[in-house]
């Protein structure tokens, strides 16, 4: 992206490419509608807004994660380490533990290029001082908010959250640096610790993750650039509207074509199939012999069982030992 464009809200949100993969074991799991939570009736799992949905092994899933994440800054000099990857987040707390579940502990040394940007923090707060939940931010900025809870669509609101609220930070503390400049260069800068609060998300909702595309910087990577008081630009098309061009331009369209790892586009969770989603299946006898229900094949329900033995320790009726 040009660097005169770096600072335009409208810009990054247009340039901005969103990816919803979900994990073939679990795709029997819903957020259907109940008391208090709006949603789609039988859940918005298959409502995603910003892209074209992949079904996925957790292999896979695995794999797909590390490809977005860890990325060299030069291929051929491995030795200058990866690109910077900031993970944007809305209540971090819950994504954290499904990034765990996916094998990113961002504790490791192996993730240290990576850091976690909360925009629950960084978002204004309800007249009562709570943090405000992303359907609500989005509601501040006429963002359209259906299909909500559907990971994808949450992912990319947050995103557009990201460069409403940190665009202007950053423009600000650009002038801080800028005005503080003539102070001695030694005076030490004192951080403030922000406690995590209760979220708004539903603690039990699978997380994913959308990816802003590192773009070619028109500077070498060494160059220092000199710090300069930035002001934002201004774009004829609003952040809304900027929403509403992608959702209409890139629905149902894969947005990584050149991925290494993709996953089928057509899934159902119900009996597995690749030629219909679990909305259209019309399949007969599925019924899961452990637990009775049927809307799953009995080996999803065993192998998320023993997922859980082996996360939680030996299992009371022998199926895992360790």
């Amino acid at each position: 992206m040009p660097t005169d464009s770096r600072l335009d809200v409208v810009q990054r949100i247009i340039q901005s490419k969103a990816r919803h993969v979900r994990i073939k074991e679990l795709t029997h799991l819903t957020n259907p509608q109940r008391g208090g939570y709006d949603v789609c009736k039988e859940g918005c799992e298959d409502h995603f807004q910003f892209g074209q949905t992949e079904f996925t092994s957790l292999l896979d899933a695995q794999q797909i994660l590390r490809e977005m994440l860890i990325m060299p800054r030069c291929p051929l000099e491995p030795e200058r380490g990866m690109r910077p990857v900031a993970l944007l987040l809305h209540d971090a707390r819950g994504d954290t533990r499904s990034l765990r579940n996916l094998g990113l502990d961002l504790s490791e040394p192996s993730w240290s290029h990576m850091f976690i940007a909360d925009t629950q923090l960084v978002a204004d707060r309800h007249p009562n001082g709570e943090r405000i939940g992303l359907k609500r931010l989005m509601a501040k900025h006429d963002i359209r908010s259906d299909h909500h809870h559907n990971s994808g669509n949450d992912a990319f609101r947050t995103l557009v959250a990201g460069f409403l609220y940190g665009i202007p930070l950053a423009v600000a503390q650009s002038g801080m640096s800028s005005s503080s400049s003539d102070h001695d260069e030694d005076e030490p800068e004192s951080l403030t610790e922000q406690q995590q609060q209760p979220s708004d998300h539903d603690e039990n909702e699978p997380e994913s993750l959308t990816e802003q595309q590192p773009q070619p910087s028109d500077h070498d990577d060494d160059e220092a650039e000199p710090v300069t008081e930035q002001q934002p630009q201004t774009s004829p098309m609003t952040p809304s509207e900027a929403v509403e061009d992608i959702r209409t331009r890139c629905k149902d369209v894969h947005q990584f074509p050149s991925a290494q790892t993709k996953g089928d586009f057509v899934f159902c969770g119900r009996c597995h199939s690749k030629r219909h989603l679990r909305a259209d299946c019309n399949a007969k006898g599925i019924r899961c012999k452990r637990c009775g229900q049927g809307w799953h094949m009995t080996e999803v329900c065993i192998r998320i069982h023993v997922q859980s033995c082996k996360q939680n320790g030996p299992c009371p009726r022998g199926c895992f030992s360790g």
